[in-house]
């Protein structure tokens, strides 16, 4: 009796191991299929963010466009990047998908800004919230593990006055930051 007892629990137990394992492959097999189709998401989303980046130099400044003109372009602009996200909203993380659309939000009322001081504030703040979507992006695909991942492989340390320069700015920011934060 106690032999046929454990060969059934055997048999259950093997039963559940080969499951367990079954599942696990396949959750392998899927996550390098999604994490390929997520890295080419971001990838196009980055490329878009680039591009809205250069127009918006054109919007903000550019004497020649009339109002209706720089709304025309900017809405292009708006409008595709809110496309995109909706149409890989399976694949993008909702808060940068958000971020972006928003950071893109007014670009067109800038160059109409008389402050100068409030103009080049809002133009900063553009660029910045830009900057740090590309950062997301960076963090949200693994790309920024694997840059430092093969920076202590590779024991890299560039130096140059301006790697020194941008170091420096970086520290500044990250000394307001936490500023703001306290």
């Amino acid at each position: 009796m106690e032999i046929a007892i454990i060969g059934f629990v055997g048999v259950v137990v093997g039963a559940l191991l080969a499951e367990y394992f079954r599942i696990r492959s396949r959750i392998e097999i899927f996550s390098s299929k999604v994490f390929d189709k997520r890295l080419a998401v971001y990838e196009q989303l980055y490329e878009k963010l680039h591009k809205a980046s250069q127009v918006a130099s054109d919007v903000m400044d550019n004497q020649t466009y009339s109002r209706d003109e720089r709304n025309t372009l900017w809405s292009t602009i708006i409008f595709d990047l809110a496309d995109f996200t909706d149409a890989n909203k399976l694949y993008l993380n909702e808060d940068i998908s958000v971020h972006c659309i928003s950071s893109c939000i007014g670009v067109e009322d800038v160059y109409y800004i008389e402050d100068a001081k409030k103009k080049t504030a809002e133009i900063n703040s553009f660029y910045q919230d830009i900057r740090s979507a590309e950062l997301m992006i960076k963090s949200e695909t693994g790309l920024t593990e694997l840059d430092n991942f093969f920076r202590t492989i590779t024991k890299s340390q560039p130096k140059s006055t301006v790697i020194d320069y941008l170091n420096k700015l970086r520290d500044r920011q990250a000394k307001k930051s936490k500023k703001k934060r306290s």
